[in-house]
């Protein structure tokens, strides 16, 4: 019996895969939580919202490193960038349900949204937050 290898989306003999269907549900689940973060954003991060960036930054830099907190905005911490994360976020999801290097779109999504949890601390430390990252890299 021949074997017919999946063509770009995963797709066999006009069937769809296990791994087509993983990828395109771990990244409708993380651009449904990018689109939350985003309208939630200027409430947590904001300098006069609940978890201000800079404040938060201040503090780790004080109770740790990179390595034990890992964000990206031990570099850049200002609002717009918060906010072009985000968006950047929903783009790297949209492109993985798309079928376009969903592996690695899973992998960035996760690594940047584990960044925003660092960030948001309290606010994105709940189970299925970290659930959800898990899910992206076993996914990539």
């Amino acid at each position: 019996m021949k074997t017919v290898p999946p063509n770009s989306f995963g797709i066999f003999n006009g069937t769809v895969g296990t791994g087509w269907l993983a990828h395109r549900l771990i990244a409708a689940l993380f651009f449904l939580a990018w689109g939350s973060l985003l309208r939630e954003a200027d409430i947590i991060l904001a300098p006069d919202g609940l978890l201000p960036l800079g404040e938060t930054m201040a503090f780790l830099e004080t109770n740790g490193s990179l390595s034990r907190h890992p964000t990206h905005f031990w570099w850049e911490p200002a609002r717009d960038h918060f906010k072009g994360g985000i968006w950047a976020g929903m783009l790297v999801a949209g492109l993985a349900f798309g079928g376009f290097r969903a592996r690695a779109c899973l992998a960035l999504s996760s690594l940047l949204y584990l960044s925003y949890a660092t960030a948001c601390r309290d606010m994105l430390s709940f189970q299925w937050d970290n659930l959800m990252i898990e899910m992206g890299l076993v996914g990539a």
